[in-house]
């Protein structure tokens, strides 16, 4: 597992999110938990995770009208059990020592499964 500790976040990404393949479009992850203190997304995404923070039930994912004919999409991220090798609250030694070397910052553990995570989104030409 310790050598899968890279590549998570851009594998998640792109499996969640494939409209990015388009050249025009923006994508990232807005994390309650970052593991990287420059992951920022952009604004109109903060009052969609503040609606998935206030509402536990409702995780369907999101559309926004966005300026200069743009869309957006928003999907939750739901902790899944395979997660918690590394985002879980036990993580083994040396699972626990390359995330403090690969991220020392890291505030990304202690979730449980099905807990909120963040969200993936993208961003788009309405008309391509």
């Amino acid at each position: 597992m310790i050598r899968f500790v890279p590549v998570i976040l851009s594998l998640a990404l792109s499996a969640s999110v494939s409209l990015a393949q388009d050249s025009a479009a923006v994508r990232g992850a807005a994390l309650l938990a970052p593991f990287k203190q420059d992951n920022a997304s952009p604004a109109w995404v903060a009052p969609i995770l503040e609606g998935y923070l206030a509402d536990r039930e409702d995780r369907r994912p999101r559309v926004a009208s966005l300026a200069d004919d743009r869309i957006g999409y928003v999907e939750p991220i739901l902790l899944q059990p395979l997660c918690l090798g590394c985002h879980g609250a036990a993580l083994a030694p040396e699972v626990e020592a390359r995330i403090d070397a690969l991220y020392p910052d890291d505030q990304a553990t202690g979730f449980e499964v099905g807990e909120l995570r963040g969200v993936f989104w993208v961003e788009f030409p309405a008309h391509p």
